[in-house]
């Protein structure tokens, strides 16, 4: 498929005997354009942003977990709504398709949830994978988050591509068509982020290491069960300091995202003073109004910024108890391997899922106070979302 965009996402400007505009000029468009957006968009109604998820196709056993607890076996025909989780067993597999026309198929032994967006963010569909493998084919679909993992976030900026996750938190990214940001964390405020472009594939995992894009060497699912393979017995060895890592990650997770929640309260008030000094303005304030408007637009990126960051922060929370629970039925298939380490990895793993049920009582009341933060803003940022680009980074 030829491409459409060049890499910064904008067709590449023609060149020939056509006038060019001047600087000046073109930065007299942006404003003209940032100011027509916005007073065009002061009443207008938030967009139906809504993506609605059905199974198309189910083989195997696949099972379908609700927010509420209950349960079910998935079937042909399911919606799948935000905040349900889809785990599937060996030999299990499923096809969900979004009302546009995009698709995410699910490998066996995958476990991934979608996720719960605002109705004025850029993203439409977002997933968080917390192991297994799913390949994307998308249509219209772009958004900054649309995969989350372990070690991860992956934007999509083009149409096909796998991310694919090991027990111990090792994702991988596989680009055929289109183009992947892929961003890892250096700090909670801080990423690291690379373009996968088609025929690459990007590693990134609990070390740290720079993201660099190389040559697809995972190039279907018997290529990825060989890689997962050789990772899971990579990690026997590494299984208590892996433990260690899991368990005293717990609190400090807690304790970010317990410093995010609060942070959309002083950003949605800076967001209100700015869009009331813009309505005081009068005709003549031209220049004040082409400033304000660029940093009311900017404002609305960062808190839609800081949702995002909260999500990301809420998966990798998540992560530690659904990759614990997994580890634990992986196991007794360990138990050679380990030898006399096997109780003291079996009471490590028994101890970090012993505070499943407190932490995620703790994360749920973070959840609701982030949203009730949130809240204030979101008319504006549905108002101003359309240039918000520039604050919505990690």
């Amino acid at each position: 498929m030829p491409a459409l965009c060049s890499a910064s996402g904008f067709r590449p400007r023609k060149t020939g005997s056509t006038l060019t505009p001047s600087p000046k000029a073109a930065w007299v468009f942006v404003i003209l354009t940032l100011l027509m957006v916005t007073l065009g968009s002061s009443q207008a109604p938030a967009q139906d942003n809504a993506i609605v998820v059905v199974a198309s196709a189910v083989e195997g056993q696949v099972t379908l977990f609700k927010k509420d607890g209950t349960s079910k076996f998935l079937a042909q025909g399911d919606q799948v709504n935000p905040t349900d989780t889809i785990e599937s067993a060996a030999g299990g597999k499923a096809v969900l398709t979004l009302n546009d026309g995009s698709k995410l198929e699910i490998f066996e032994g995958t476990r991934v949830e979608v996720n719960e967006l605002l109705p004025e963010e850029p993203s439409k569909f977002s997933a968080s994978l917390f192991f297994g493998r799913v390949s994307a084919r998308l249509k219209k679909l772009r958004g900054d988050d649309v995969v989350i993992t372990p070690t991860m976030v992956a934007g999509v900026r083009g149409t096909d591509f796998t991310v694919s996750v090991v027990e111990d938190g090792t994702s991988v990214v596989t680009v055929d068509e289109g183009h992947v940001e892929v961003s890892t964390d250096k700090a909670w405020d801080q990423t690291d982020s690379v373009t996968v472009k088609p025929g690459q594939e990007v590693v990134a995992d609990k070390s740290g290491a720079e993201l660099i894009p190389r040559p697809i060497s995972i190039k279907d699912l018997a290529d990825w069960t060989k890689f997962r393979e050789a990772r899971l017995e990579a990690m026997k060895a590494d299984l208590p300091s892996l433990l260690a890592m899991m368990e005293k990650g717990v609190d400090p997770n807690l304790a970010i995202l317990d410093k995010i929640k609060a942070m959309p309260v002083d950003r949605s008030e800076t967001l209100k003073k700015l869009d009331m000094r813009l309505k005081e303005l009068g005709p003549a304030d031209v220049a004040e109004r082409a400033k304000l408007t660029i940093q009311t637009h900017m404002e609305a990126g960062n808190v839609l910024g800081l949702v995002k960051r909260f999500r990301v922060q809420r998966m990798r929370l998540r992560s530690t108890f659904e990759r614990g629970e997994r580890l634990q039925s992986l196991l007794p298939t360990f138990s050679e391997s380990l030898g006399p380490e096997y109780k003291s990895v079996d009471e490590g793993l028994k101890r970090i899922l012993a505070r499943k049920a407190e932490v995620e009582e703790q994360e749920r009341k973070m959840s609701v106070e982030f949203k009730d933060a949130v809240a204030p803003s979101q008319p504006l940022l549905n108002k101003y979302k359309k240039f918000a680009a520039p604050g919505t980074g990690q």
